[in-house]
């Protein structure tokens, strides 16, 4: 990889699984927003899926060196959580689901005996990956303005989750109030980087036994959309 002091520096580096999740980055209000920001805000398509989302961040911060990385898409709600279709969830944490070494009748991994990755300061990194707090919460408060709005634990998988049953044992074992398959992979490479890492995610549907005809897709994506903008637009007035 490049060395990070060749990297071209930008201040906020927005990522979504699809094209759909960051439609609204083309409105004319974020094409005039970012016209007159100071910020160099940048976009990035990656696929769906963890090594989607990898292959294309690694790519990418080969040749810049965001301050931020912001994960914006929809996600499943797990039923404890509260939230409902059209909601806002915002992350606390992220964890692979997928990681670790099975534990006999407990859907909770154990560790690796080998860490997925050791950061600069020498700490050992297995499943769970951190965000940055601070921007949750402001993320969070502006989200609060118009959206019913939850902070918690994220959790990544690689299968949707589509039994009620599946859908509890995940709760209890990770108290996570949101589903989703990229957000780890992301959190992932902005600690490789550097970058500090925020996610946002509108609720199209609660996890669970699948109602396609129930999910709200589209509200889902103007929700995070909405917040993202929003986001933007607190960066800006901060700079």
């Amino acid at each position: 990889m490049t060395s990070l002091t060749r990297r071209t520096r930008t201040d906020l580096l927005v990522v979504g699984a699809t094209e759909r999740e960051l439609e609204w980055s083309s409105s004319n209000e974020v094409r005039d927003l970012l016209g007159r920001s100071r910020l160099a805000v940048e976009f990035l398509v990656t696929g769906v899926g963890e090594v989607s989302a990898a292959f294309a961040l690694g790519n990418y911060l080969s040749d810049f060196a965001p301050a931020l990385i912001l994960s914006v898409g929809v996600g499943g709600a797990f039923p404890l959580s509260g939230l409902g279709p059209g909601g806002v969830a915002v992350a606390t944490s992220e964890t692979d689901g997928d990681w670790g070494v099975e534990s006999p009748g407990a859907i909770l991994k154990e560790p690796l005996s080998v860490p997925r990755f050791i950061s600069p300061e020498g700490e050992e990194v297995q499943g769970e990956f951190a965000v940055s707090i601070p921007h949750a919460d402001i993320i969070a408060s502006l989200s609060e303005e118009r959206y019913p709005t939850i902070k918690g634990p994220f959790l990544t998988t690689s299968t949707v989750t589509s039994t009620a049953e599946s859908a509890d044992a995940l709760f209890k074992a990770h108290g996570a109030i949101c589903e989703n398959m990229e957000g780890a992979a992301v959190a992932h490479a902005a600690l490789i980087s550097g970058a500090s890492f925020a996610e946002v995610r509108g609720i199209s549907n609660v996890v669970g036994p699948r109602d396609l005809a129930s999910w709200k897709l589209d509200e889902a994506i103007g929700a995070a959309g909405w917040v993202a903008t929003r986001f933007i637009e607190y960066l800006e007035e901060s700079k």
